[in-house]
């Protein structure tokens, strides 16, 4: 017996990791448990979106197919084991996860038009088969009528499972996706270069760092952190770094890049998080007395730019971190 209990609590843990790096209130509170696991049979039923988190789910596709089906994501019976019988999950659309998340992050997510996806005949009636413990929610894109100026989101929740004794996540049950388009300066890069920053002689570039540059815009980019060694920081919106000779980013600070889609010059570099960010005031302008630009035909980026920040050089203009850098095109996304 103490065999099986050690062995269920430990795929128990690994389907929670997997899942996400937050914990679920409702296990830990009692609200579903394990009632008897001497058996095997009574191992908690959640449903839930293994995908669910704090940030939407990003969806950057290229302009052709002109039409395309994609995996938005999925639905997950988190037992580790497959499902005995059919399970039904309804499935809402709710717009006011994308409101909240504008609201507290300063994002202008509009919901994409009915005209730019389809769902399947079942609509937001998703099953998970027996035998299997997942399944995938599946858009049809109509990319001819994306409108490539704006940034476009879906909010989906669980609402509702069947047959009875079937539980939702507490945490993992709500999810925002972003559908869009990437652009020509969309992809994977070996960002090179000088890093010298004023306030800290302890921080430099990060050698032949792996970044992604993610479609924030018709002819713009955001910069995405790829050194897998980082945990939590691993691809989300960061400059990497080095500190005191050790990986570290610029918290609160991604550049992103703006280009003149004609002429492939890069007009203007601003912060991710704000221009400047309300935390800690740390705001991006681009350096002209560099080279910036986009090279269509070996796709590298020049890039000049400081990170100003105020609250730590409070006298006008307010430079801190003098970038100069080349990002080598490696491949797409």
């Amino acid at each position: 017996m103490k065999k099986i209990i050690i062995q269920s609590f430990l795929l128990l843990g690994i389907v929670t990791f997997f899942s996400s790096c937050l914990k679920d209130k409702g296990f830990e509170d009692g609200t579903y448990g394990i009632p008897d696991i001497g058996d095997g049979k009574n191992l908690p039923k959640v449903i839930e979106i293994p995908q669910a988190g704090q940030s939407p789910l990003v969806f950057a596709l290229n302009t052709l197919p002109a039409t395309e089906t994609i995996d938005v994501f999925e639905l997950n019976l988190a037992l580790g084991v497959p499902a005995t019988e059919n399970i039904e999950v309804t499935l809402v659309k709710d717009m006011t996860l994308v409101t909240d998340y504008n609201t507290a992050n300063g994002t202008a997510y509009e919901e994409l038009p009915a005209n730019c996806y389809t769902l399947p005949a079942t609509g937001l009636k998703i099953t998970i088969p027996a035998g299997t413990n997942r399944t995938t929610l599946k858009m049809g894109v109509v990319k001819a009528n994306f409108d490539f100026t704006k940034a476009y989101a879906l909010g989906y929740k669980i609402s509702t499972v069947s047959p009875a004794g079937y539980v939702i996540s507490a945490n993992y049950s709500k999810i925002i996706v972003s559908v869009g388009l990437k652009n020509k300066y969309d992809g994977k890069y070996t960002m090179t270069g000088t890093l010298v920053d004023v306030a800290n002689g302890g921080i430099g570039p990060y050698p032949s760092a792996p970044i992604a540059l993610v479609t924030s815009g018709p002819s713009s980019v955001t910069m995405i952190n790829k050194i897998t060694t980082v945990g939590a920081w691993f691809d989300v919106q960061y400059h990497p770094i080095t500190s005191a000779g050790a990986f570290s980013v610029y918290g609160g600070f991604a550049p992103v890049f703006n280009f003149n889609a004609t002429t492939d010059a890069l007009v203007s570099v601003v912060n991710f998080y704000g221009q400047p960010n309300p935390a800690n005031t740390r705001g991006a302008v681009i350096d002209p007395s560099g080279v910036n630009n986009y090279v269509p035909a070996t796709k590298i980026i020049n890039a000049k730019y400081i990170m100003t920040q105020p609250s730590t050089v409070p006298t006008p203009p307010s430079h801190r971190t003098f970038f100069n850098e080349v990002l080598t095109y490696t491949g797409p996304r």
